[in-house]
């Protein structure tokens, strides 16, 4: 006997009911077991993969000499309560009302239990016969008829009572039920539809519906309810945000007025203007107007960062001179540094001006520069700059010797009023709200701050702010052409001829040169690449040979480098006392100098001669 094409469909349409009941019945397990529907879900998803099982032995009971009776009463028995479990789950799905569930459990059990009765009694199926195809043949008997139209009656009531719901996941159900009742017309009326399992196909397509129904409304619609929400809340935390921003302003610009009285009478009584105070007085007014100013930029910190948040910041933008904002920062620090026995060095040279508001472009350097001077209490504080081509910005960094600032406390030190020790009681007054306020002021001007710091070492932060709109000539970096080791020379010229020719020389001589024609390119390759020695062309411009050289030598991370300075001036003065000033007439002259420099081992610190 062989197996023809109709049990071949047959095995495969069954196999595949049971691996989807089984997935299916998983799934009810993954996403809410405890459930109620849930629970009708899952077992009938188990009762149907057990129904795919047994009517695929059904399929080829003949061919391994089964009895299908026993087998074909299990399938049928299988079915009913596969049915009736998925019309339950459909009606709990739909949240039906319970008086409702309570006649659907009065009839459905009492239907149920009579029509497994009928099929185990022999009273629905009959005749079975063994067909060429490896399968066997029925008939359904007129009882057997009966009894599958009072299960198409239940059905029908549930649709009727589905359809009757006025949610939407009610109505989406019903065509999954309806898609059984097809399935179960098909089987009953159409005896050839037997030999192909129309009716599992029905089930498969059905079960498949209402799994997608149950991920839509349990998995899906509870994350768009969420997700709505969530906007809500965002929305109305926003609108707290910004009501508690306006509070602030407003109560910022109450506060200043009566504050600067006090410290304009304290300042009054400690000029003499009512008469003599004793120094004890003088001590204690000292104090409240200390105090007072800190309390005034505590309120106008607050009233700034307020703003930010509420929106109202206005920024009005401008070309600025970065050279001259820098030189006035770091003018308003220079006394205040040297008082703390500081070195404040200015290591930049001409930079693209900027677009920004002059204004809080100033305040954010400020504030950069105060943190530096404020917690350094020996060493430097080094002010430099340089642009980025790529990125169109003019970067600011400003490096200094101070405390540093912890790594577990390196993500919240742009969080208001946080300090490195997570107080306010600071011996350095501070409000705690400055790098706060810089970060925010920087990302209005379009920018980025970020910062590099090690505890006892110091901190560097660099500011990147945008350049003016218009076309800048970038910094030409010259690099290695082959040479992976060997010494490392950085060469500062105006000439980029020049450049090229000394490079193709030391490219013979197995050395490393890197040139440029920016001096702020040349000061941020000398602190990167701490090359072995630096050759420094004194003419780049009227002033700024000396000035770079002033500036290699006053910032600790490239004081010590040698460097040869170099001119085509025979009457330049050198850069400094100790100094000489070398005239070449090649590319080899000057290969051979660095040479023995480079051969010094007693080379002096600060001039190569």
């Amino acid at each position: 006997m062989h197996t023809g094409t109709a049990t071949l469909f047959s095995i495969a349409a069954t196999v595949s009911l049971a691996v989807i009941g089984m997935a299916l019945a998983l799934l009810v397990v993954w996403q809410d077991p405890y459930r109620r529907s849930n629970q009708y879900f899952g077992l009938a998803s188990l009762a149907l993969a057990v129904y795919g099982i047994f009517y695929a032995l059904w399929q080829v009971a003949q061919q391994f000499d089964m009895a299908p009776r026993p087998i074909y009463f299990t399938i049928a028995t299988l079915y009913i309560v596969s049915a009736l479990l998925l019309f339950k789950f459909a009606l709990a799905f739909a949240e039906v009302s319970p008086r409702i569930l309570r006649a659907e459990l009065a009839v459905s059990i009492p239907v149920g239990v009579t029509l497994i009765a009928l099929v185990w009694t022999d009273n629905v199926y009959t005749r079975f016969v063994p067909l060429a195809s490896g399968t066997y043949g029925y008939s359904v008997t007129p009882v057997g008829y009966a009894a599958l139209g009072s299960g198409l009656l239940y059905m029908l009531a549930c649709i009727a009572i589905l359809n009757r719901q006025r949610t939407p996941k009610a109505h989406e159900l019903v065509l999954a039920i309806g898609v059984m009742g097809v399935g179960i017309l098909g089987f009953s009326l159409i005896p050839v539809l037997r030999r192909y399992p129309f009716n599992v196909l029905a089930v498969a397509v059905a079960m498949i519906t209402l799994g997608r129904q149950m991920i839509k409304y349990q998995v899906f619609q509870p994350l768009e309810d969420l997700n709505a929400e969530l906007a809500l809340k965002n929305a109305e935390i926003i609108e707290a945000s910004r009501a508690k921003s306006q509070f602030l302003a407003n109560m910022s610009h109450e506060l200043r007025t009566p504050l600067n009285s006090i410290i304009g009478y304290t300042d009054l009584v400690l000029n003499r203007t009512y008469g003599d105070v004793t120094p004890t007085q003088v001590d204690r007014l000292e104090k409240v107007r200390r105090n007072g100013r800190l309390l005034l930029e505590l309120i106008n910190d607050v009233l700034d960062l307020s703003r930010i948040e509420a929106g109202r910041m206005d920024l009005s933008f401008s070309r600025i001179s970065t050279v001259a904002l820098l030189d006035t920062v770091t003018q308003q620090f220079a006394v205040r540094a040297v008082e703390k026995g500081l070195t404040l060095v200015r290591a930049y040279g001409d930079l693209p001006a900027l677009w920004a508001d002059e204004a809080r472009a100033q305040q954010i350097l400020t504030n950069l520069l105060s943190n530096a001077v404020r917690y350094t209490e020996q060493g430097w504080v080094i002010v430099r700059g340089h642009y980025d081509a790529t990125l169109n910005h003019v970067i600011v960094s400003i490096t200094d010797t101070g405390i540093g600032i912890p790594i577990d406390q390196q993500t919240l030190i742009f969080d208001a009023f946080m300090q490195t020790d997570g107080t306010l009681t600071r011996a350095q007054d501070s409000t705690g709200l400055g790098l706060a306020i810089t970060q925010q002021l920087t990302r209005l001007h379009h920018g980025d701050l970020w910062f590099e710091s090690t505890v006892g070492r110091g901190s560097t932060f660099h500011v990147a702010l945008p350049a003016a709109p218009e076309k800048i000539p970038a910094g030409v970096i010259f690099k290695p052409r082959q040479q992976k080791s060997g010494a490392l020379i950085l060469v500062i010229d105006r000439d980029s001829a020049a450049i090229r020719r000394l490079q193709e020389v030391m490219d013979a001589d197995h050395m490393r040169l890197y040139g440029t024609c920016s001096v702020n390119e040349g000061l941020m390759l000398a602190h990167d690449l701490k090359p072995d020695l630096i050759v420094l062309d004194l003419g780049l411009s009227e002033a700024d040979g000396p000035q770079v050289f002033d500036a290699l030598r006053n910032d600790p991370n490239t004081a010590h480098l040698p460097i040869l300075a170099v001119t085509d001036d025979p009457g330049a003065p050198p850069p400094a006392a100790d100094g000489t000033v070398h005239r070449f007439d090649g590319p080899t002259a000057q290969r051979d100098q660095i040479r023995a420099l480079l051969a010094r081992a007693d080379a002096p610190q600060g001039v190569a001669s």
